[in-house]
């Protein structure tokens, strides 16, 4: 079990290192590209965070002020099973690495 004091780090690595090796390895990265597995899981937590309900246009605004300027179009075209085995293989390394 990890300490409070370690959560912070570990939920960076999760959102960062974690989130673009999940996003290779479930296909839903195939090619360098702007919006990698990372951002896009960022794009999705800091947005929900906010909240819950937040449209492709909220997700989309959130993308441009990380720096990643992406149509609402763009964002709702990358829901797809890829992208759903990215959030799982996430959550559960979440879920183990703060548990």
């Amino acid at each position: 079990m990890n300490t409070l004091s370690q959560v912070p780090d570990k939920m960076q690595q999760v959102l960062s290192t974690v989130a673009d090796a999940a996003a290779l390895n479930t296909g839903f990265v195939k090619r360098s590209r702007k919006l990698v597995g990372s951002r896009f899981v960022q794009i999705l937590v800091f947005t929900w965070l906010e909240n819950p309900d937040a449209t492709y246009t909220e997700l989309a605004q959130t993308a441009g002020a990380l720096g990643t300027p992406i149509t609402r179009q763009a964002i709702e075209q990358r829901f797809t099973p890829e992208a759903a085995e990215t959030l799982k293989t996430i959550l559960d390394a979440a879920a183990s690495t703060v548990i």
